[in-house]
């Protein structure tokens, strides 16, 4: 809410009129000089009073234009004028720091001068309690001076503030204070490298005590720990970061910071998977994470984003409490789902919506008695699980960042339940869908780690290694496999093939690997049992691979054998058509090859082929992958 008036205004233009706001470094102008053209403290005072909070931006083009109002703002904190504004002066203080250490043309010693202007004003009036400040405004000013400190390159003013905070209570030392002392630490540096970077660790887990800044305070104590070479307790800190982060950048460099452990531990395959998917997550940026690990003050401009808000009115309550996003949750609590896909169906940015869902989850479930608390958790967790889906393909990385944050709330239970683990295969499956193996093989390794063994799972990661082994290579002798890794999906694949529910699939995947191999024979023992599967569309792809087979073994009747069952399995699909026309040639029959590939051509092109979308796992199934969960998800806990 504003804390100044109308009536204060005509106060502080007297008061400016007889020079003391508007005094000069030189003096005070003479009656026949012309007026200054530069603004004055009272005049960008009296825009944020009229609503317009992005003054400081409109003024200064350059950091180094906001130096000249250091005396401006001097004189004005000693003014008769200062106190009626409140917390609007240190706002404005803070807002021309910002400006003139992020401005081009920075001038970070101006920065430095109205942060220690601003703090000292600040912690005067905490003490006498003359301005009334609420213990949050002050608390938000405090962090948002140190990030402005650090970018500036005021570390040892920072640290000497913050062993001031720790000593005296001035204010809390909250998360993100000790955050902003790891970066201080680390940037100010000293002769001994490995004492310092133990000192940053310790505030950084601090830090991470906070849910709010656990994931980038433990990204940065495990980017300390990788420059000591601890990378067993780096690899510990990104455990306790987690996966549910909405910041991309952070959740990009949680992902290449676990890769450089699991390089420095030796364990390569594993680390290539997390490389893959911090490039995944911020495709087409190089090196993304740089700026993180520069230790800038990213959260500058948020900070003063809500330092200005705060000069706003307040937002009603109630209609905030009644937000589209409650509406969405309530619907979706009723079975009424396709209130979602409606709202979906409008929403321009999936990061708005995202921030809105994460903004208001705890508070719905909180709204309800505790015998609901479940089923709650489990809508949110259904929620953000179709928005992923519908919105992924547009906004993969926003998509991703969603899931696995519903992901963390669910992993938070004690014991996984069946929700869960059918939850964790729907997201597999909608990785698979969206042909993600990176972020696919990492949510698998948490998901088994909570449902180890689970047969939907542990197909789901050997479809995850099929996909990361990539196609096979054009040459000038033909096509080449992709070498190691294809070992890598055998194995997986054996694995799974131990479990009766998915034998026949893992069956068939393991005949097209090892048709991949360059092992025909191999593939016919699979691809065998796989055409005995009740699924029309495993049978499809076990005849079509039977017939690829038997074309390797030069057979050709048996090709055509092979063709012939798969487009009666799945009549109408092309690739199976494609085939058998020239499997008929192969064979030496021009007559009968002419009229099926004349048949492909009149073919119904709304005819789903298997074959398209074998790289896609369970995606097929979607549908009823989320009416098995939507059913699951309104029974009790206990009555299961």
């Amino acid at each position: 809410m504003r804390t100044f008036r109308p009536a204060v205004l005509i106060v502080a233009i007297a008061w400016c009129v007889v020079g003391v706001c508007g005094a000069s470094p030189e003096g005070q102008q003479t009656a026949n000089a012309p007026a200054s053209p530069g603004p004055t403290v009272t005049s960008m005072l009296d825009a944020y009073w009229r609503g317009n909070l992005d003054i400081v931006d409109q003024q200064f083009e350059a950091g180094t234009a906001v130096a000249p109002m250091i005396p401006l703002m001097q004189a004005w904190a000693q003014s008769a004028a200062a106190p009626t504004w409140r917390q609007a002066g240190l706002v404005l203080t803070l807002d021309l720091a910002a400006a003139a250490v992020l401005r081009p043309d920075p001038a970070p010693q101006a920065t430095l001068v109205l942060v220690a202007l601003g703090r000292t004003e600040a912690l005067r009036r905490k003490e006498k309690d003359e301005a009334g400040l609420a213990p949050l405004f002050v608390q938000a000013w405090m962090e948002t001076s140190v990030s402005l400190e650090v970018a500036a390159g005021g570390e040892a003013r920072a640290l000497a503030f913050l062993r001031r905070v720790d000593q005296e209570r001035a204010v809390d030392m909250s998360p993100a204070l000790w955050l902003q002392q790891g970066l201080a630490t680390e940037r100010l540096g000293g002769p001994d490298v490995t004492k310092v970077l133990e000192a940053a660790v310790k505030a950084y887990d601090r830090a991470a005590r906070d849910p709010g800044q656990r994931a980038e305070a433990s990204a940065r104590a495990a980017h300390a720990l990788n420059r000591m070479r601890r990378y067993r307790d780096a690899i510990r800190r990104l455990d306790v970061a987690g996966d549910g982060t909405e910041d991309v950048a952070v959740a990009t460099w949680l992902a290449h910071l676990r890769g450089v452990a699991l390089e420095g531990l030796g364990e390569d395959a594993e680390a290539v998977a997390a490389h893959e998917q911090a490039r995944a997550l911020m495709p087409g940026q190089a090196d993304p994470w740089t700026s993180l690990e520069r230790g800038d003050a990213r959260t500058i401009v948020d900070g003063i984003r809500r330092l200005r808000a705060s000069l706003a009115p307040a937002a009603d309550p109630e209609a905030e409490a009644r937000s589209a996003v409650f509406e969405i949750f309530d619907a979706y609590e009723r079975a009424d789902y396709g209130a979602l896909a409606a709202s979906l169906r409008i929403v321009d940015s999936l990061e708005a919506f995202s921030a809105s869902v994460r903004d208001v989850a705890d508070r719905w479930v909180r709204d309800a008695p505790p015998s609901a608390t479940v089923r709650r958790q489990r809508v949110i967790a259904m929620v953000a699980l179709e928005a992923a889906q519908a919105k992924g393909l547009s906004d993969w990385p926003r998509a991703h960042l969603l899931v696995e944050w519903a992901c963390e709330r669910l992993r938070a239970a004690p014991v996984p339940d069946e929700f869960e683990r059918r939850w964790h295969h729907a997201v597999a499956t909608l990785m698979a869908g969206a042909v993600q193996p990176a972020p696919m093989e990492v949510h698998l390794t948490h998901a088994l780690a909570r449902v180890p063994d689970d047969d939907a799972l542990v197909m789901d990661r050997a479809v995850a290694a099929e996909l990361r082994a990539g196609p096979d290579i054009r040459s000038t002798s033909g096509l080449k496999p992709p070498g190691a890794q294809l070992n890598v999906v055998t194995a997986r694949l054996e694995q799974a093939a131990g479990h009766p529910a998915d034998r026949e699939e893992a069956h068939l995947r393991l005949g097209y690997t090892a048709l991949r191999r360059g092992f025909p024979n191999e593939a016919l023992v699979h691809l065998d049992t796989a055409a005995g599967s009740s699924d029309a569309v495993i049978r499809y792809l076990a005849q079509l691979l039977r017939g690829r087979a038997f074309d390797k073994l030069q057979r050709p009747n048996d090709a055509v054998s092979a063709y012939e069952a798969a487009t009666e399995t799945v009549p109408g699909a092309q690739t199976a058509v494609i085939a058998l026309a020239a499997a008929y040639s192969r064979q030496g029959d021009p007559v009968r090859s002419a009229e099926v590939a004349e048949r492909a051509l009149a073919l119904d092109p709304t005819i789903q082929d298997p074959w398209l979308y074998y790289g896609q796992g369970d995606f097929r199934h979607w549908p009823r992958i989320v009416a098995d969960l939507q059913a699951l998800m309104l029974i009790p806990e206990d009555a299961r």
